[in-house]
C-alpha cells in the first residue's frame, strides 16, 4: 500500500449482459463521493491499491483471473455500492489519523 495521496482504484466492469441497475451511474456516483481520496483507472494500470469489480447482477460471474494477489471489491448493486464507499472513507479516516489503511473487502 502506498503511503501518500488518493488511493489508486482500477475499474472493472462485467461485460453487462444482464445489468439490474445503472453500472455507471453507480460509478459515478463513488467517484464523485470518493474525490480526493481516489482516483478511478483502468484496471491494467500499475501501482494500484485496490481493483473494483462492477458486476452489473448478482450472478457476479466477471473473469477476475488477470487479478490474482490483488485486492479486489466487488459491487453488484447500489447497496453494495454504499458500503465501498463507507469503508473507503473510513479506512481512509483511519489512514491519516496513523493506523494502517486495510482495504480488504469484509
Amino acid at each position: 500500500m502506498r503511503d501518500a495521496g488518493p488511493l489508486r482504484i482500477g475499474l472493472k466492469y462485467c461485460g453487462g449482459c444482464k445489468p439490474d441497475y445503472d453500472r455507471l451511474a453507480v460509478v459515478q456516483t463513488i467517484e464523485e463521493r470518493l474525490r480526493g481520496a481516489a482516483v478511478f483507472v483502468r484496471s491494467d494500470s500499475r501501482d494500484l491499491d485496490l481493483i473494483l469489480v462492477v458486476h452489473g447482477c448478482p450472478t457476479v460471474c466477471a473473469d477476475l483471473s488477470a487479478f490474482g494477489g490483488s485486492t479486489i471489491w466487488s459491487v453488484a448493486g447500489p447497496g453494495d455500492a454504499e458500503r465501498f464507499i463507507a469503508h473507503v472513507l473510513d479506512r481512509m479516516q483511519g489512514h491519516t489519523q496513523g493506523r494502517t489503511c486495510d482495504l480488504q473487502e469484509s
